[in-house]
């Protein structure tokens, strides 16, 4: 193998290469390398290589040499609809050198309203990749780096992924979009405005593995995207943005109103390998990063998951229909109750009312009639026939004859044998 260092003529930088290395990217500035002649595919060296999971899904395809073992995880435990998928490939020489690795797509959540939080708690579409606090896209790329590492490193250089999105940023965008639209179908809220960010980077790191200085490329494509919802049932819960954030303002650190923050990576991709190897793994690397496709037969798994997702959402809403129907039925009636309440309470007050009224006269008529009676000094009795007299109040005792007359007798009461030959009988008042 004849090998030639030669500086690129994008940045400068002085690299190495196979005569026969086929077009390719610089690993510090990802400009476009026109080196001569291809890399022979031979029983050592690259062909397109397929990873299937143990349980036998498909899952991608990508360049590589021959004496790289390949193996994959294919994440089964736990689904959810906005990443229904979840992969990770791995490709080792076999002297265990080089390291290459690639995780497929993963996305999280930083929710800033607190109704939004509440809402999403009692959603079917909980996203079980979780909820986390926004990682700026440097310091996610970094932190990931270190844990697949395993050693500390130090970030040594940076430049832009020469990815199939890194090149084409308006794809980028369109399935930033596509997720954007993906989550509002799920929790049924359309956000106003979005600040949509997307970007692929490829950070070099060194480190040490047992005084071995070990070379780490790392790179993906990011997205992200703050949200601010005002669909108008939510008006006043929920404030307004008028306008998209500021380019000045780096992404996450916003100073206009929002809900929601969406982020996370389409593509994540390493390679690992010790300083004297380097030049081979960065070749393969980033022609295994341009060569990396998906097996379609996940779309036909997204696709499923997401029609099992709307079957739900439609059966979800038919119960929510049923329950404001049922609920509603419940108000009126019990609008109804209290009305009739309301009016059987009103009916009571109105008689207990007009009881103590009429109560009310007839003590003042009697009080009435007793303060005349006082003021003639005479008392009033009734005869047998229902007629009043008036009597002298002088009159000790009071008598009525045969013929309805009535005699008033002050002393002594008139014997009864008296009364009995007079046809008299004494009467009160």
């Amino acid at each position: 193998m004849t090998i030639r260092t030669f500086s690129c003529p994008h940045c400068g930088k002085s690299l190495q290469f196979d005569e026969n290395s086929p077009i390719s990217f610089c690993p510090y500035c990802a400009g476009k390398l026109d080196l001569t002649g291809n890399r022979k595919t031979d029983s050592n060296n690259a062909e397109i290589r397929k990873f299937i999971s143990d349980e036998g899904v498909a899952l991608a395809s990508a360049y590589l040499p021959k004496n790289y073992n390949i193996s994959t995880y294919y994440e089964t435990s736990w689904r959810s609809e906005m990443v229904p998928v979840y992969y990770s490939l791995k490709a080792t020489r076999n002297d265990n050198h080089v390291f290459i690795g690639y995780y497929s797509k993963e996305l999280f959540h930083e929710i800033k309203n607190p109704f939004l939080k509440g809402m999403l708690k009692l959603s079917a579409a909980h996203v079980k990749s979780g909820y986390q606090k926004l990682i700026e896209p440097e310091e996610y790329l970094i932190k990931e780096a270190n844990r697949i590492a395993g050693v500390p490193l130090t970030l040594v250089a940076q430049t832009k992924l020469p990815s199939p999105l890194g090149k084409n940023k308006q794809l980028a965008l369109d399935l930033l979009e596509n997720d954007i639209k993906d989550f509002a179908s799920f929790v049924e809220i359309q956000p106003e405005r979005v600040s949509r960010y997307v970007d692929s980077l490829l950070y070099r790191f060194e480190g040490y593995f047992s005084k071995q200085k070990v070379v780490v490329l790392a790179g993906m494509d990011y997205e992200g995207a703050e949200l601010a919802y005002t669909k108008p049932v939510f008006s006043g819960l929920i404030s307004k943005i008028k306008d998209n954030v500021n380019s000045d303002v780096s992404f996450g650190h916003s100073n206009k109103h929002v809900d929601h923050i969406l982020y996370g990576v389409q593509n994540l991709y390493f390679c690992t390998s010790f300083e004297e190897d380097q030049e081979d793994a960065q070749f393969d690397f980033l022609n295994f990063i341009n060569s990396i496709v998906e097996d379609s037969s996940l779309d036909n798994i997204r696709e499923s998951m997401y029609n099992a997702k709307f079957r739900k959402v439609a059966a979800q809403i038919a119960r929510n229909q049923a329950i404001t129907r049922q609920n509603l039925r419940n108000l009126q009636m019990n609008q109804q109750r209290l009305a009739q309440t309301l009016r059987d309470n009103a009916n009571s007050m109105s008689d207990g009312l007009m009881d103590s009224w009429n109560k009310k006269m007839e003590s003042d008529s009697r009080l009435s009639e007793a303060r005349s009676q006082a003021t003639m000094g005479v008392d009033t009795y009734t005869n047998s026939y229902g007629q009043n007299v008036d009597v002298s109040v002088t009159a000790d005792h009071v008598y009525e004859n045969q013929y309805g007359d009535v005699y008033g007798v002050s002393g002594n009461e008139v014997d009864q044998d008296v009364l009995n030959k007079l046809n008299w009988k004494k009467i009160d008042k």
